[in-house]
């Protein structure tokens, strides 16, 4: 990690940084194994007693060499209640004989802290049980958003890989791949990060200068598409909090600037419960006629608008379309629904109840549920997911790229997707797939789990499932794959005599998901076959 860091990063690591990662690299081997375990363990401040690895021979030097170059601190001067947390209550009797055996560990804590000063109990702790404290946190910290492009670190991938358990595609990384090109950019990331944590203060105690400070900061558009993606993000976090606590016109002002979903909906709902009518159906006409938002806010608008079309009449104003409502109204046929009585409660997944049922009437069936239309999308588009986009690709433990989920995913790469339908408009659609499943079984990949489906089972569905409708599912996806990555059926069932039909199972008092709703009113445009089964037993 270290030295990818610095190859990618050198021109823009601070002067501190720089010298963190060379101090780190001139380490003798032993001390920078357990440089790596300390790393990875939970928390800074560790017993130095309980440090002990097979693979490091003379830990007590390499400690001391941690230490001696800054990594590590002794701990001397910690609040000595902390220190009386950090070893066992038995521990903790040995050393102040007079606690009261019975005492919880909480109580003896208080016990000692209320007869001894700090000095006397770090005097009796330190010797036995010496600690050792990481003071490297801030300068590590950064290092890992520079090598995983987020705050979130994951170091188990590291192992995974090691193991063999898991591999990675192989993408081009180097300074024109970079997620940050300047320190200034860098720089604009850490204060949005900083911002998260002063909006989890506000929803612990509302403070109008820091909730105004926030707000002008996060006004402010970036250039840069992940400080931009950031930003949103944490401005629509502060107004949905200013909305609980009130504050509407600030909060309509930062959810108007923030444009993300469900940023509209929100200014929908709070110009209603203000009294602003007209303001909230406009907000509602633009969300039902805008091509611009996704099916999932056009549901919303148009149910929000069913309910609520009283107050438009009241008020002079027209009624409002519903489209969704009746594209799915189970009495007009157009939502097929069957039900199903099983002969006892079902041992385990509903779903699974009914594969077995599908099975002993002779069908084939599956239960995938998001799964299939992810794995089908994750072949068939495998080299638009994995193309050399600019500052998506940062490490090489990737299962897809950092902007996988952006609104503008496919707008970056619209001429190679406008390629890619062309192709799988051909006859070769089914090699093609079988060829990818082949060529990289087992690579990681967002949309594709490998122990789902086997190759004969991929084989089965591409033979069985009409191309006309794997290729309209697959553009669905394409239009907005964060939209349609969740609410797919529950099963995919062919039948006897070969016709495919997606299956959606609820059991006693289970309703359809918007996610759900969004999928079938498409089934029914796209003509797929498509029901929602209702067991009961």
């Amino acid at each position: 990690m270290l030295r990818d860091v610095a190859s990618q990063y050198s021109d823009i690591l601070s002067p501190e940084e720089s010298a963190f990662i060379q101090t780190q690299q001139r380490l003798s081997v032993g001390a920078q194994r357990l440089y790596a375990r300390l790393v990875t363990r939970k928390g800074l401040l560790f017993r130095v007693d309980s440090l002990k690895y097979r693979e490091i021979a003379n830990l007590s030097a390499c400690l001391c060499e941690l230490v001696s170059n800054g990594f590590l601190q002794f701990l001397h001067h910690c609040a000595a209640d902390k220190l009386l947390n950090l070893v066992t209550k038995a521990e903790l009797l040995n050393l102040f004989p007079l606690t009261p055996p019975r005492h919880k560990k909480p109580e003896c804590i208080d016990f000692i802290t209320t007869r001894y000063t700090d000095h006397a109990i770090r005097s009796r702790l330190e010797t036995p049980y010496p600690w050792v404290v990481r003071c490297d946190s801030e300068l590590l910290k950064n290092v890992e958003m520079l090598f995983f492009g987020t705050a979130s670190r994951n170091f188990s991938v590291f192992v995974l890989e090691d193991l063999g358990i898991q591999t990675f595609e192989n993408y081009k990384l180097d300074k024109q791949s970079r997620i940050f090109n300047s320190r200034k950019e860098f720089v604009d990331y850490l204060k949005l990060l900083e911002c998260s944590i002063c909006i989890e203060l506000l929803t612990r105690r509302w403070d109008q200068l820091l909730a105004g400070e926030l707000h002008k900061f996060l006004h402010k558009r970036f250039d840069h598409r992940l400080l931009e993606r950031v930003r949103r993000k944490y401005l629509f976090k502060l107004s949905r909090e200013a909305e609980r606590q009130g504050k509407m016109e600030f909060a309509l002002e930062g959810y108007k600037n923030a444009s993300i979903a469900p940023s509209t909906e929100r200014q929908i709902r709070i110009q209603l419960k203000i009294g602003n009518i007209q303001a909230s159906h406009a907000l509602l006409l633009k969300m039902l006629t805008a091509e611009s938002y996704t099916a999932s806010e056009k549901m919303f608008a148009s149910r929000f608008a069913h309910r609520n079309n009283k107050r438009w009449t009241g008020s002079a104003l027209n009624p409002l379309p519903t489209v969704f409502e009746t594209e799915t109204d189970a009495n007009n046929g157009e939502l097929r629904q069957t039900t199903l009585v099983l002969p006892e409660p079902p041992i385990g997944h509903i779903e699974d109840a009914v594969v077995d049922w599908y099975h002993q009437k002779g069908y084939r069936a599956w239960h995938t549920e998001n799964g299939f239309i992810q794995a089908i999308f994750g072949l068939a588009f495998w080299h638009v997911i994995f193309a050399p986009v600019p500052g998506v690709f940062v490490n090489r433990y990737q299962s897809g790229p950092l902007d996988l989920y952006w609104p503008d995913f496919f707008e970056q790469r619209k001429n190679l997707v406008k390629t890619r339908l062309a192709e799988l408009s051909g006859t070769g659609f089914r090699a093609e797939l079988l060829s990818i499943y082949d060529e990289k079984w087992g690579v990681a990949n967002t949309f594709v789990g490998w122990r789902l489906f086997e190759r004969s089972v991929l084989e089965d569905w591409l033979e069985t499932i009409p191309q006309t409708y794997l290729l309209k599912l697959l553009k669905v996806m394409v239009s907005n794959i964060q939209q349609y990555r969740r609410g797919f059926p529950d099963l995919l069932v062919i039948d006897r005599m070969g016709c495919v039909e997606f299956v959606e199972v609820k059991g006693p008092g289970d309703q359809l998901s918007s996610h759900q709703r969004v999928w079938f009113n498409l089934f029914y445009k796209l003509e797929v076959p498509a029901r929602v089964l209702r067991v009961s037993w």
